[in-house]
């Protein structure tokens, strides 16, 4: 239970966790920003000081420190790259300046006193109504900071409406989803794979959403998949010119008047519109697909003996466990261990709600990694405003060491060294994520990459002779014009420090690499025809082979959270898929597996990655500016610099009041 001005809003924990990963869009005219604060009688404490400057670009003051000062120069062009974009958009300038506050990365950004509420992990950003402004975390690769960027101008840019319009305008009107799927709308556009998931799901389970039932059970479908789905069909079909007259009116009057005063149809009609259009589209994928069940065997899930959202799997070398991380006990994301055959679960490893050691687990791009005798588990945690590497021994269930990690911020995606002797890993510091190795005996941290380009999920080669990582290293990659290629693959050669990347799937996301057990194959999830599936190649003649079809997606919470795990002695898989709006674990013996040869490239012309309806992608305003990256984009490289200095100053005059709040947990003050 979580208190929102007067009112208690129940909502339940799989909500909350998915919540936790997007973007945040908080309504600070009735929202407690004490409530969070007291949430089992925690205190939200502030561990650095952080020395802030700022630079002032046209129209924004962006405020930062010193550790991401290289970063924040592109940063200052992005933002203006947005406001160019989305002024035309909306029709609309601001009056004022805005500020956005950036923090290096996402555990300073929790300590963060401007945001009085607890922050979970994944929280891409706050747009904050009172003083119209933003704070963020920089993310882990220049295409995510970009995309959460643009989300929180979007909300930005509807609260300066909302603000000066004269007609009796009022946020209350509107809708979580319409205000979400607006803003995830106008910074994605249709090509987005991870909502279109969630849409196929939604017709294959008979579970679409109609306009009314996303306003009045907001908890029964995920209003920033759902309101994105809503808003490509929306601006697809009778143009993006509606979106600004269709947020005006439904202020004024509620969603359900404006659709039919602007679009002349009633949102009924609509709803069934866009559930036909989505069936038409999406029905050609269904044909061929495959069911997880027929592919392996499911082992975590609701109705075995875990929860419903089951994420990060870590299979133990020699296949008999499983370590993964679920709400299955309610009051939040904890670590379990299971049986890998049967999925019972063993014990509860660790609990952030009971440790008082640590603040919370990381959860959403991580999980845990195995020592290769399957003796201990490396998982991180945040500590005293820092990530961790926690080492658990698996038999007395105790942590044995929580280690500093020097020189390297937030890290994510651990991955044990053949020999047991280092942990490779993704560090994000000054806005930047790298490569590092860190030994675990004498504690010393080395970088390995020392650049702009994005490094995510990296793994050990069996003979420790590698690394292979996920980065967008490619010719679309372009730090002057800021623009991002899709993910690829790439190998670290140890010896010679040379970086070989593997296009495999030419302009394709990929991501989650993993090698067999004798390193002769690398198993990977890529989505060439828009639907996130495994792949396997051939290390010796580079062939490729589709080891699973599923309609939905092996993913995690995020498209770049793990779901893929092999045990190394063994072979014995286990991955994530979405489905029916659970996350399920199922796992596959490697001599079990029936892969299919791939010609590569793949036609992209049936492509399942794009939002309805997919003609429009190239011709509606929000598609023609994303892709038209030197649009807005200005030139200059730097910005003045100046130290902030701090001062107090009254943010508003209001009346003062004392409630008395009562949930499961007990009574406390608001």
């Amino acid at each position: 239970m979580m208190v929102q001005g007067e009112r208690c809003i129940v909502v339940d924990i799989k909500s909350i966790l998915l919540s936790w990963m997007l973007p945040a869009f908080l309504l600070l005219a009735f929202i407690s920003a004490e409530a969070f604060s007291q949430y089992f009688g925690r205190n939200k404490v502030q561990y650095d000081q952080f020395d802030f400057k700022y630079i002032q670009t046209e129209n924004f003051d962006i405020y930062y420190y010193p550790e991401k000062e290289e970063t924040i120069m592109d940063i200052g062009r992005m933002t203006e790259r947005w406001y160019h974009r989305l002024s035309l958009l909306f029709d609309h300038e601001f009056r004022a300046r805005k500020p956005i506050i950036f923090y290096a990365d996402d555990a300073d950004f929790q300590q963060t006193n401007v945001i009085r509420s607890f922050l979970g992990e994944g929280v891409g950003g706050v747009a904050e109504g009172m003083k119209n402004r933003i704070v963020m975390p920089i993310a882990g690769n220049y295409k995510d900071t970009d995309n959460v960027l643009g989300h929180e101008l979007t909300h930005i840019f509807q609260y300066d409406i909302a603000q000066y319009d004269t007609g009796r305008f009022n946020l209350r009107n509107i809708p979580l989803w319409f205000i979400e799927g607006m803003a995830e709308y106008v910074s994605l556009g249709h090509d987005a794979a991870h909502t279109a998931m969630w849409l196929r799901d939604a017709i294959a389970e008979d579970k679409f959403p109609t306009v009314r039932a996303m306003t009045r059970d907001p908890g029964r479908f995920f209003p920033y998949r759902f309101g994105h789905g809503f808003w490509a069909y929306v601006g697809g079909t009778y143009g993006d010119h509606v979106i600004p007259e269709l947020y005006r009116k439904s202020g004024r009057y509620g969603v359900e008047s404006a659709i039919q005063s602007v679009l002349g149809i009633s949102s009924d009609s609509l709803s069934t519109q866009w559930k036909e259009q989505v069936m038409k589209e999406y029905e050609p994928f269904i044909e061929d697909r495959v069911k997880p069940a027929d592919i392996g065997q499911r082992v975590l899930a609701r109705d075995i003996d875990a929860g419903e959202v089951n994420i990060g799997p870590a299979i133990s070398p020699d296949g008999q466990y499983v370590a993964f991380l679920s709400e299955r006990e309610l009051f939040g994301i904890d670590l379990f261990l299971a049986d890998a055959h049967t999925g019972e679960v063993i014990r509860k490893l660790v609990s952030a709600s009971t440790d008082p050691h640590f603040d919370a687990l990381r959860f959403i791009n991580s999980s845990g990694a195995w020592s290769p005798d399957g003796k201990q588990l490396a998982f991180i945690v945040f500590q005293q405003g820092e990530n961790r590497i926690a080492l658990l021994d698996i038999d007395t269930r105790r942590i044995t060491k929580r280690m500093k990690v020097k020189g390297a911020g937030t890290i994510s995606n651990l991955s044990w060294s053949p020999d047991g002797s280092k942990i490779a890993f993704a560090g994000m510091k000054g806005g930047r994520s790298n490569l590092y190795l860190f030994d675990i005996d004498s504690r010393e941290t080395v970088k390995l990459t020392d650049d702009r380009y994005a490094v995510l999920h990296p793994v050990w080669s069996p003979d420790g002779e590698k690394i292979v990582f996920v980065t967008d290293r490619t010719e679309k990659t372009d730090f002057d014009k800021l623009t991002y290629g899709k993910k690829q693959i790439a190998f670290y050669n140890l010896e010679d420090k040379t970086i070989e990347i593997q296009n495999i799937f030419r302009n394709t996301f990929h991501t989650n690499p993993q090698f067999n057990r004798d390193g002769s194959k690398l198993y990977f999830i890529a989505n060439p025809d828009g639907i996130s599936n495994i792949f396997r190649m051939d290390m010796s003649s580079g062939n490729i082979e589709r080891i699973t079809n599923v309609l939905t997606g092996i993913t995690g919470i995020t498209q770049l959270s793990p779901a893929l795990t092999i045990a190394r002695e063994t072979g014995r898989m286990m991955f994530a898929v979405f489905e029916g709006g659970l996350y399920t674990v199922y796992a596959i013996d490697e001599d079990e597996i029936e892969a299919t040869p791939v010609d590569i490239p793949i036609s992209q012309e049936m492509y399942a990655g794009f939002i309805p309806p997919a003609e429009a992608r190239d011709k509606t305003t929000v598609n023609l500016y994303l892709a038209d990256v030197e649009g807005g984009l200005i030139t200059e490289h730097e910005f003045p610099s100046e130290d902030y200095s701090p001062r107090l100053e009254l943010d508003f005059i209001g009346t003062t009041g004392i409630g008395v709040a009562v949930s499961s947990f007990g009574t406390f003050i608001v």
